[in-house]
């Protein structure tokens, strides 16, 4: 894949998502983590995409408050 387009699929909570879903059921070894962390410890790698994905979730539910409040006060 092109630099750029790696770069933009770190951030993206779809590949933290997908590596955690390979790691629990398929590879235990955790390549998929170690492709977007470069880390050793699996367990370690694990958490930070989980809390990659938290954040994300966090953000998201805190934008739609705020977007469906502003737009039911209207």
């Amino acid at each position: 894949m092109p630099v750029g387009l790696t770069a933009v699929a770190k951030f993206l909570p779809l590949t933290h998502v997908l590596a955690l879903l390979r790691y629990g059921a398929v590879d235990h070894a955790g390549a998929g983590l170690h492709d977007i962390w470069g880390m050793t410890s699996s367990m370690a790698m694990a958490f930070l995409s989980l809390g990659v994905i938290v954040l994300f979730a966090a953000v998201s539910t805190a934008a739609s408050f705020r977007v469906f409040t502003r737009t039911a006060v209207r």
